[in-house]
């Protein structure tokens, strides 16, 4: 019997693709050609698929391959008017929430101006929270990785309703 051979199609990703300039928490999850890793310490720039000669030589560990028939969950989005929609010339106090590009944040202290994306880039620096996760984040990780555009299938929310105060995922 044959080994079922790796779905390196993408779009059939589980969770998103490994990429070189994004960091990844202790238990994040990617793919990197058809192969799901898990993350055994934080990293950034560590290649998945790098061959090492000890497994304690790379900060992945390898979970398996992506399964024919695995698929991306459905693109999560609110609804417009659940959140006003992010405003560069609005003053935004510790607390607000808006809509940006569809995926809801929270202002993590009073900020104008600065765009919800930086969050994704600068998580600890930036002055917005995401309110949302996406595969592959071990649970109550902040959003690392999410790119301000998000590719179909790629955020899950963790406050499904718009009176949601929290994180419930």
């Amino acid at each position: 019997m044959q080994p079922v051979a790796p779905d390196t199609n993408p779009a059939d990703a589980p969770y998103p693709q490994w990429s070189a300039s994004a960091n990844y928490p202790l238990g994040y999850k990617v793919v990197e050609n058809g192969e799901i890793y898990q993350a055994k310490w934080y990293n950034s720039g560590d290649d998945p698929s790098a061959q090492v000669q000890f497994a304690w030589q790379t900060p992945w560990e390898l979970l398996g391959p992506v399964l024919p028939g695995k698929h991306q969950s459905a693109t999560f989005t609110l609804p417009p008017g659940s959140y006003p929609a992010w405003s560069q010339g609005k003053a935004y106090h510790t607390g607000d929430k808006v809509l940006y590009q569809g995926l809801p944040y929270q202002a993590k202290w009073a900020n104008q101006g600065v765009s919800p994306a930086t969050e994704a880039s600068d998580p600890s620096g930036s002055a917005w929270k995401a309110l949302y996760t996406i595969p592959g984040e071990p649970s109550g990780s902040p959003a690392i990785g999410v790119t301000a555009s998000p590719s179909p299938g790629s955020a899950v929310p963790t406050s499904p309703s718009a009176g949601s105060t929290g994180a419930t995922g």
